[in-house]
């Protein structure tokens, strides 16, 4: 991408072969990369006119399952796109092609993606209006004859997530109470546990604690409502995660009591958490050993050391102490030297993109 000149005739070639491809799916998924890429020389204009054609694929595609993911793709892309009104326009095109899908889970899925590139828009009224249109797609009457709750929960979140990102207040909470009316009409305490953990961390970006802490009192009433120990001590995990970032942003703004006051009150829900795993991922840490260590981490960076050793004591297993012990060393050398912090930074951005 330094060269600009060879980048550009590269993407001039990409950008033929890909017009000679036959399935709608591999057109669109090739235009969307080749977008971004001009996205990233800066070059909007070709990226706008390229993803217009990727959507022209993608709407062809009989498959709802390849044309959702395709939308998604397109979605994404749109994010490389320096201009809001631009963005704007395709996104709403999107959603209009989202709304026609059949399938509600792979709907909800596409409105997820554009909930999250509406949110790395900088126009405050375009995110608004955009995150407003796809609040009222996700909350249609057809969407609720879906019997399984997760997938509108993430959109929800999605959307939350979203509004977290805009520096209006007002509009943020206005936003917030819309998402909430929506979330508490779920009927999966599950999945409603874990959209309500992502609007309380909203609620936190605004430094609105009290809100946060009732959202949060809402989420532990339906985590506490689960039966299963896996289903409630996942539930309970993601709260703590949300109080974790909380509590981050408590110490980000120099109110350290503040943060302390979340972290007191997420260290109660560790008795709760069972030492069990995703069965869905084999390879992952258990629940309880990972809430640990999200909580070490803050505890680490407020300078609480005594109750960071008293969260390790509350390992029950050998693989949990290291896995914790190590998150607090690395956080302490994350501290001593800045540098490491700026890497850490670094790469999470670049994931994120």
């Amino acid at each position: 991408l330094s060269d600009t000149t060879t980048a550009r005739e590269i993407l001039k070639q990409a950008r033929s072969s890909a017009d000679k491809l036959q399935d709608n799916y591999s057109k669109s998924s090739a235009l969307s990369a080749i977008a971004t890429t001009y996205g990233k020389l800066n070059d909007y204009a070709t990226a706008k006119v390229v993803l217009e054609q990727a959507h022209t694929s993608a709407d062809k595609i009989q498959d709802d399952g390849q044309k959702s993911l395709a939308l998604r793709e397109i979605a994404t892309a749109y994010r490389s796109i320096n201009g809001s009104v631009a963005a704007r326009t395709g996104l709403e095109q999107i959603r209009s092609s989202a709304d026609k899908l059949q399938n509600i889970y792979n709907k909800l899925l596409t409105l997820s993606a554009i909930a999250t590139a509406y949110s790395k828009l900088s126009d405050t009224t375009i995110v608004k209006e955009g995150l407003e249109q796809v609040l009222t797609s996700v909350d249609k009457p057809s969407v609720d004859k879906l019997q399984d709750d997760f997938p509108k929960s993430s959109a929800l979140s999605a959307i939350a997530t979203a509004y977290s990102k805009l520096s209006d207040t007002t509009i943020v909470k206005e936003g917030l109470e819309q998402v909430l009316i929506s979330v508490n009409k779920l009927q999966n305490n599950y999945p409603k546990s874990f959209a309500l953990s992502a609007i309380a961390t909203a609620y936190g970006t605004l430094n609105d604690l009290t809100t946060a802490k009732a959202v949060l009192e809402q989420v532990r009433i339906s985590a506490n409502k689960l039966q299963a120990d896996d289903s409630k001590s996942s539930a309970l995990n993601a709260i703590v995660q949300s109080q974790c970032e909380i509590a981050k942003l408590f110490k980000q703004q120099q109110q350290p009591e503040s943060a302390r006051a979340i972290l007191d009150q997420a260290e109660g829900a560790i008795e709760s958490i069972q030492d069990v795993r995703d069965i869905s991922n084999p390879s992952s840490v258990s629940f309880k050993a990972d809430a640990l260590r999200h909580l070490v981490q803050v505890r680490v960076e407020l300078g609480d050391w005594r109750q960071a050793n008293q969260l390790v004591s509350q390992c029950s297993g050998e693989e949990c102490r290291v896995l914790v012990l190590a998150q607090a060393l690395k956080r302490w050398a994350a501290i001593k030297h800045p540098e490491m912090q700026k890497l850490e930074e670094q790469k999470q951005k670049e994931q994120e993109e």
